[in-house]
């Protein structure tokens, strides 16, 4: 049977939930059908802010070089609203499938930590591709959805979770890295369709996300069509809006360069670049996650180099902004020059959210949530 190129229209629908003891009912969901629960609405034109990077040179992603580059309205409010879904009309073109754990959960540190991996499978116009998806914390317990940048990976988020016992920290490989689907589109459209079911099929209020550079970008392309998901941001030094003569050259330098000789050659790039202020404990558990044998005999990244290449060329699309209700906290890395945060996409940023956006200034490199975990974490359990 030929998929039906339309949408139905449903929605995501926060409903409000006073009782005397202040808890939520919890969510419904329909066990029997293999689709998600959950339609959401063809969305609207989104609202943009044209901004672009003049000329620079250097890589934008975690490897980049130095010389390279209040409270919420009530119905955002964590407690004040229970997640429904209001239909459970498939999808046409994307739908859930199942979700897999890898098995129980696993202790992490000694606060109780606890982290597990599973598949989110969905469909996309027929085939069938996976989501991998790093969940550290308690099921139950207050949810963030975090965000890795470019050429990353979900569990990159593990040292921040550490220090943020009694949250659930839900950290997706984005589609072409990692252990997710390697299948195309590689655009922002849809890895916001994959959130989007992600949300359907587990995330039960509107959460915290979190987003580093490329994964700064995805949150506010996410929080363009479904701003009712979202309750709080972190943007922690967004790559949006770049020039694309720079990106071009980033992504041609990465085709004729993918992979290293040995670890000890990806290990020490990594040092030259983005991640000489990380503690070397973190970056040899990056380079045991994420760095593979490749078919021609040397080592490179758990990517999809394909993927990666399209990738920096969504970053050269307009930057867009948050709804100015929304409370944001953005990151600026110092050290970064010239900045990843554009002063067109801080001074867009500032004139829309006036009161609502607050500003960190901090003296490290792009790699902000290894270099500076206890900080960010602490900005995490603030906005909670």
């Amino acid at each position: 049977m030929t998929a039906s190129r339309t949408v139905a229209a449903a929605r995501f629908e926060w409903v409000s939930t006073s009782t005397d003891s202040g808890s939520a009912p919890p969510p419904t969901r329909d066990a029997a059908s293999s689709t998600s629960s959950a339609v959401l609405p063809v969305p609207g034109p989104p609202s943009t802010c044209h901004g672009r990077q003049p000329g620079r040179t250097g890589p934008v992603s975690d490897s980049a070089s130095n010389s390279a580059r209040t409270s919420a309205p009530q119905a955002r409010g964590r407690g004040a609203a229970t997640f429904r879904r209001t239909s459970r009309t498939a999808l046409s073109d994307r739908t859930t499938r199942a979700i897999a754990t890898d098995g129980p959960d696993t202790p992490r540190g000694t606060s109780g930590h606890t982290a597990r991996r599973a598949n989110f499978v969905t469909r996309q116009n027929g085939p069938v591709s996976s989501l991998n998806i790093h969940r550290f914390g308690p099921a139950g317990a207050p949810q963030v959805l975090a965000l890795h940048g470019v050429t990353g990976h979900g569990k990159r988020w593990e040292q921040v979770a550490e220090r943020l016992p009694g949250v659930r920290v839900i950290a997706p490989d984005l589609r072409g890295h990692g252990r997710s689907t390697p299948l195309p589109p590689w655009d922002f459209e849809t890895i916001v369709a994959d959130l989007v079911e992600l949300f359907a099929a587990e995330i039960d209020a509107p959460v915290v996300v979190v987003g580093h550079s490329f994964g700064g970008a995805v949150a506010l392309h996410l929080l363009q069509r479904y701003s009712e998901l979202v309750r709080r941001l972190v943007l922690l030094d967004p790559a949006i809006g770049l020039d694309p003569a720079w990106l071009n050259e980033i992504a041609l330098a990465s085709v004729a360069s993918p992979d290293y000789t040995d670890v000890a050659e990806a290990r020490m790039d990594k040092q030259a670049r983005a991640w000489g202020d990380v503690d070397p404990d973190i970056l040899e558990a990056e380079l045991t996650e994420h760095l593979i044998p490749t078919a021609n005999g040397r080592v490179g990244w758990r990517i999809n180099n394909a993927a990666i290449t399209a990738y920096w060329g969504q970053l050269a699309r307009e930057f867009v902004l948050p709804p100015a209700e929304l409370p944001t906290v953005l990151v600026q890395a110092m050290k970064v020059r010239p900045p990843f945060v554009t002063p067109e996409f801080r001074a867009a940023l500032t004139a829309r959210l006036g009161d609502n956006l607050t500003v960190h200034e901090w003296d490290c490199d792009h790699m902000v949530a290894q270099a500076r975990p206890d900080e960010v974490a602490a900005l995490i359990r603030a906005v909670l």
